[in-house]
């Protein structure tokens, strides 16, 4: 396993983590909010479940875009030796 794989399962499981102790919580949350106003309980429901698949969404386009970096200079390296090799 490098350092990348590395790196991205250590994030995830902090993601994980992360959202499963606000999951726990938020029955908690909500029934408190709830006293307060039904519709604000709803909207804090809506709102962690959308950042849930908004953290993955942006960490999946920020991975291809590295991806597509990493891609693009082992492209320029490759096109650079074979440039040497025709000299």
């Amino acid at each position: 396993m490098d350092r990348n794989d590395k790196n991205a399962v250590i994030a995830a499981a902090l993601i994980v983590a992360v959202f499963g102790i606000g999951a726990f919580y938020l029955p908690v949350l909500m029934l408190a909010l709830g006293d307060i106003s039904t519709v604000l309980a709803g909207i804090v429901a809506v709102l962690f479940v959308g950042a849930f698949f908004l953290l993955f969404w942006l960490r999946s386009k920020a991975r291809k875009q590295t991806g597509k970096a990493a891609l693009d200079a082992q492209t320029g390296r490759q096109q650079q030796q074979a440039d040497q090799q025709d000299q």
